[in-house]
């Protein structure tokens, strides 16, 4: 018997949420050339039409409750975040930056959370859902004074006839 105290490792998870979208084989490529050792699991609606390749690059399929999910209906939501999680994901994918999906990635409670964009490039998503929902407010607030400002300058500047 060797001295070795190696302990068991436990593969890391990713979880990869489907959003409609033309990339999401493109993402899944992505994450299994990133993270070759890590164990995928893919959540998808019902009946969702799986392909070979997509079969062949997640570990695990699992179903969502619904083909859509609306911020309105607060009781599918939370059935869903208990779901997410529930699987203990070391790692969260979503496939587009928006704040639904955000917000999703921030209450999925995984350590890592990213957003793979249709380029097939991995960006990381913000910490906490305050966080998440303070971006928010700020990006916004930045938008409409920059049109508020443009605004103004269209209609009040004077314009000269040569």
């Amino acid at each position: 018997m060797s001295g070795d105290n190696t302990k068991t490792r436990t593969r890391r998870k990713i979880g990869v949420f489907y959003s409609l979208g033309p990339h999401f084989l493109k993402t899944l490529d992505t994450i299994r050339r990133e993270f070759p050792e890590t164990e995928i699991a893919i959540m998808v609606p019902p009946d969702y039409p799986l392909s070979d390749e997509e079969r062949a690059l997640a570990d695990h399929v699992e179903e969502t409750e619904r083909d859509h999910y609306s911020p309105r209906d607060v009781a599918a939501c939370l059935r869903l975040v208990r779901r997410i999680r529930s699987e203990r994901f070391h790692t969260f994918v979503v496939l587009f930056d928006s704040l639904q999906l955000r917000c999703l990635a921030a209450l999925a409670g995984a350590p890592d959370r990213l957003c793979c964009l249709p380029q097939g490039k991995l960006i990381p998503l913000g910490r906490s859902v305050v966080g998440v929902l303070v971006g928010e407010v700020l990006h916004r607030t930045w938008g409409r004074s920059v049109y508020a400002a443009l605004w103004l300058l269209v209609r009040l500047m004077p314009v000269r006839i040569k």
